[in-house]
């Protein structure tokens, strides 16, 4: 703790750079978002822009679909804006992002962003306000809530491309030969049909409940019952609602009924592995889901899933999702460029590419009713449909790093029946306002 407390006074006295600060801080085992605090409190903003250089040329770090490098050389074929593209694996964007806007750094002109790393970010002024670009035309063609995820404070830090959205996945065979002519429509049927599918090594239910995605589950199932996770940056979840929802949560693991594997689903990929080999009835999960269930070489489910809304409640269906976007990093010297590209991969025209071309579910709810979007991406009318419903990511506050871990801790300690749900949710609450200054 000396070490740090030295390096944070070299730091705060000039005498050496954020770069080096954060090379020689990691090196002393602190994580980037430890490092990112240290940095905000003793640190100032961005470095003013300096003018915009001739050369029409910005660059955008992202993912390495052969889809994403094709519309990047598209957009410089109709703009004539270069685009020098970083292939970064999307697991690793965060902390790329996070390093370079620590630093001071220009050198990304547009930026993935997310419902929380925009609650992360902005507050921090590592993101550029972009109302002033944004049209009401904008605002009317995206669904309702689109520009919402985006926003901090009433400002808007991002502009629409993709939905990550969890939906509800059932296998029609096994349903059928347990007698279920339907999907279940409220968690109760979940509950009863799980029951009655579970004949292990065959279940009736598979959840994420092996790390922070089990705070996802929880959000599904709090919502569904008419409560939220947070409101005004502050814990809500600790709440007759909440309360119902882990209690319901638990009850499953006491029945039997849920997949043992479950505590080991970090990610939801795994998950899905094991649900297209045919020995898990009902999940949510995210879009890949079907692409996988169609695949001759893995799955053994081929014909047989299919996608209902999200079971409900109190509200007819709830669930989570993730608002994919584009932003721009306050520190670009290249942010009217950066908008242009912005604009273009955001488009109507490039969302129902992007549909088609691998599948991800846009924002425009009329692309969901497009005969070629369907044909890819079979659940888009339900997609639609459970756009309607509350969604969203859960922890959207700069310290949703260390408040989905510490929630997620306690919701596992239940559901290892280590805690009782109660005591989970309180000592949750607990974790969180201490970590948000609020006790």
């Amino acid at each position: 703790m000396q070490e740090v407390d030295r390096l944070t006074k070299l730091f705060t006295q000039g005498k050496i750079s954020r770069r080096e600060f954060i090379v020689r801080a990691t090196a002393l085992g602190l994580s980037i978002p430890s490092v990112a605090a240290l940095l905000s409190a003793c640190a100032p903003g961005p470095p003013a822009a300096t003018p915009t250089p001739l050369v029409k040329e910005i660059t955008w770090p992202y993912d390495v679909y052969d889809f994403w490098v094709n519309q990047a050389k598209e957009f410089t074929k109709k703009t004539g804006i270069k685009v020098k593209y970083e292939s970064v694996p999307f697991p690793q964007l965060h902390d790329k992002f996070l390093a370079s806007f620590m630093a001071g750094g220009a050198e990304y002109d547009a930026v993935h962003v997310r419902d929380d790393w925009v609650g992360e970010f902005a507050p921090k002024g590592w993101l550029e306000p972009l109302d002033k670009w944004v049209t009401k035309e904008m605002k009317a063609e995206n669904y309702p809530k689109a520009f919402d995820y985006l926003s901090y404070k009433g400002k808007i830090y991002g502009v629409p491309r993709y939905i990550w959205l969890w939906q509800f996945y059932y296998n029609k065979e096994l349903l059928a030969a347990a007698g279920f002519k339907e999907p279940p429509t409220t968690w109760d049927d979940v509950r009863a049909m799980a029951k009655k599918l579970t004949k292990p090594p065959q279940y009736g239910w598979i959840a994420t409940y092996g790390g922070f995605l089990s705070v996802n589950m929880f959000t599904v199932r709090l919502r569904a019952e008419g409560g939220e996770f947070m409101k005004d940056d502050a814990p809500t979840f600790n709440s007759p609602e909440g309360l119902k929802a882990l209690e319901f949560m638990v009850d499953m693991i006491k029945d039997g009924s849920v997949d043992p594997s479950s505590f080991e689903m970090a990610t939801t990929g795994p998950m899905t592995d094991i649900f297209i080999q045919g020995r898990v009835a009902m999940m949510i999960s995210t879009p890949p889901t079907l692409t996988m269930a169609a695949d001759p070489a893995k799955s053994k489910v081929i014909g047989k899933v299919d996608v209902a809304l999200a079971p409900g409640s109190k509200l007819r269906s709830a669930g989570f999702s993730e608002q994919g976007g584009v932003g721009i990093p306050a520190a670009s010297t290249k942010k009217e460029w950066g908008w242009e590209w912005a604009k273009f991969v955001c488009s109507r025209e490039q969302q129902k590419k992007m549909a088609i071309g691998i599948g991800r579910i846009p924002t425009i709810p009329d692309l969901l009713k497009d005969p070629e979007v369907q044909a890819k991406y079979p659940a888009a009318l339900m997609a639609a449909e459970q756009m309607k419903y509350p969604m969203g990511m859960a922890v959207t506050v700069p310290q949703q790093s260390e408040i989905n871990t510490a929630v997620a801790n306690e919701i596992v300690a239940a559901l290892r029946l280590q805690k009782s749900p109660k005591e989970a949710l309180a000592d949750a609450e607990k974790a969180t306002l201490k970590i948000l200054g609020k006790k």
